[in-house]
Parts: structure tokens; C-alpha cells; sequence
């Protein structure tokens, strides 16, 4: 793969020049590749920015988000572990590096996954240390002690101290996390109660109407989620991320896919899209939903559109079969 050339290239003493330095417009136009889904042109820029001896730790923190939108988890942990090291006092570095690392925790045995999740630990609280306003941070790791058995140094009363020191940085997100807190405890009541006060608290609620709704799909009350989708749809206008959270919400419920084939079309069109969800990636739920249709002209198109940004994203093969390409 590219990506995995690009690293390799990275970590060897170059026979020439050293590589060059990503300037300020490079970063500018790498972020916003990152939020537009365009993985091939982020590769373009990032290469000679990560190769030979450049110690450039956002080059190599970018690359690794590239990676995480490219689900290359080992290639993630490799650029975030090389971001780190560089510049082991930066926040995000140690941010990223924590998320790469607990995606391939999901992903491999149970073994593995715990030494993996102890560094997930380390590495987000390092982070949330380095600057205790890192609202993302703090909510990485109040998400952690969440959901990790305590084992692996999870807890909810530490997830709660968590949720305290976010409301002085970000009030909706620490009402968030107590409503995951809740929900984890099985206290619905509360749960909803604090994921509608964040809602409340956000000066953009679709985000958080759509958290809610999902917390309805999970209790299995799909006209609630519904009420809760179009609400969200409503806040905002209707754009951005909000827009494909709104279409797996339809699609996990396996409801209304007009609606949900209709929202993703209309975060394509839009200038406004999200680094946590690559257009790339969005192409190919769309084509899958078209393909379910019995569209599959129009699952071929939106192929072609993913693969045209982003041809080194593996998973574009297996929608191509599975949409009878």
C-alpha cells in the first residue's frame, strides 16, 4: 500500500537531500484534505513532508489520522508512535496516538487487546495532563473509564471526575459523558436527562440530537429516535456530520432507507464535511444502501467517486463485490 511505502520511506536515513518541510499552506491544505475525504491528495502533500530525517511531529500526526480514516490501524500507530516521540509534550500527539491505538485494541484478541488497552489508558491521560482544556481529550479518556472494565483501569467514578473537569472547558460534552455514565449504569432516566441537557448546553445540538437518538435506537424506541433525528436535522440546518450520524442511525434501525440514502447525498454535495467521517468512506454507504435498492448503477458511481479520492482505501474492492462490479 502507499501509505505503508510512505512510512517505510519515513524511517530511513535518506542517501540525499532531507526531505522537505510541510509549510504553513501545505498544513492548511493537509487539514483540509483530512476534513474533505481526499486521501490520495493528503499522501501527495505528506510524503516528502515525512520522509528521510525530517522531524516534523504534525506531519506525522496528520499521517496517522490519514491512516485511522483509511482503517490501516497499524500504519495509524506507527506514524502517531514517530508524532510522539518528536514532540512528546503536544496534547494531541499523545490524543491520536491513544485513538490509534484503541482501534486496534477492538480489533485483535483478548490478550492483545488488554496490553493494547493499558496504553490507550496512558496515552489519554497523558494528553488530558498536558492540557487539562483539551476538551477531546477529556472526553477520549472520560469515554474510557466509561466503558474499560477496571481491570484495565477503567471506572465510572473516575469517568464522573472526568465529566467534572469538562464542564469548565465544555459543558455539553461533560453532560454527554454523564449520560454514557448513566447509561452504562442502566439508569435510563438519567441518561436521557443529560444527554437532553447537552443538548441544551451546545450552541450546535445536532451533534448531541443525534447522540440522543442513538440512545433510543439502543432501547429500541425507534419513534423516538426518529422525532430525535429530525429535531437534530432541524437545529443546524441540516448539515455537515450530523447528516451521515442521522443515516446510520436509519440504517442500523433498518428504517427508512430513502431518508438515509437522501441525507447522504446531501453531506456529499456539501462543502461542510467531517474528518470522522471521509467522504471516501461516505460513497461507499451510500453505494451499499443503493446496491440493497437494486441501483447498482448507482452503487457503480459512487465507487468510482470513492476511488477516485481515495484509491488506496481497501474496502473500495469489497463493496465492488459485493455490489456486482
Amino acid at each position: 500500500m502507499r501509505i505503508a511505502r510512505l512510512l517505510l520511506i519515513a524511517s530511513l536515513v535518506p542517501l540525499q537531500a532531507p526531505a522537505l518541510a510541510l509549510s504553513a499552506e501545505g498544513r492548511t491544505d493537509v487539514l483540509h484534505d483530512l476534513q474533505q475525504g481526499r486521501a490520495d491528495a493528503a499522501i501527495h502533500l505528506l510524503e516528502p513532508a515525512t520522509a528521510g530525517d525530517n522531524r516534523d511531529a504534525e506531519a506525522q500526526q496528520f499521517l496517522c489520522r490519514l491512516a485511522l480514516q483509511l482503517e490501516q490501524w497499524d500504519n495509524a500507530i506507527t506514524a502517531c508512535e514517530k508524532a510522539v516521540a518528536i514532540d512528546g509534550n503536544n496534547s494531541n500527539n499523545h490524543l491520536w496516538y491513544g485513538r490509534s491505538l484503541g482501534e486496534k485494541a477492538d480489533r485483535v484478541s483478548f490478550i492483545k487487546a488488554y496490553g493494547l488497552a493499558k496504553r490507550v489508558k496512558a496515552e489519554f491521560e497523558i494528553a488530558a495532563a498536558l492540557d487539562p482544556r483539551n476538551a477531546e481529550a477529556l472526553s477520549a479518556l472520560g469515554e474510557y473509564y466509561t466503558e474499560a472494565p477496571g481491570i484495565v483501569g477503567g471506572g465510572k467514578d473516575k469517568a464522573a471526575a472526568v465529566a467534572d473537569k469538562l464542564d469548565a472547558v465544555d459543558h455539553a460534552r461533560a453532560e454527554e459523558l454523564r449520560g454514557r455514565i448513566a447509561a452504562s449504569n442502566k439508569d435510563t432516566t438519567a441518561a436521557e436527562q443529560h444527554f437532553r441537557e447537552a443538548i441544551t448546553a451546545s450552541r450546535r445540538p445536532a451533534s448531541y440530537w443525534m447522540v440522543l437518538g442513538s440512545f433510543y435506537q439502543k432501547q429500541n424506541d425507534l419513534a423516538r429516535m426518529q422525532a430525535a433525528i429530525h429535531s437534530g436535522l432541524e437545529a443546524d440546518g441540516g448539515h455537515g456530520e450530523p447528516l451521515v450520524d442521522a443515516a446510520h442511525l436509519l440504517t442500523r434501525a433498518g428504517q427508512d432507507p430513502q431518508s438515509a440514502i437522501r441525507l447522504l447525498r446531501e453531506y456529499l454535495a456539501s462543502p461542510e464535511k467531517s474528518e470522522d467521517e471521509p467522504a471516501f468512506r461516505v460513497h461507499l454507504l451510500l453505494a451499499s444502501l443503493l446496491n440493497k435498492q437494486g441501483d447498482t448503477a448507482g452503487a457503480a458511481r459512487e465507487i468510482q467517486a470513492a476511488t477516485a479520492i481515495a484509491s488506496v482505501y481497501h474496502p473500495t474492492k469489497q463493496v465492488a463485490t459485493n455490489t456486482g462490479r
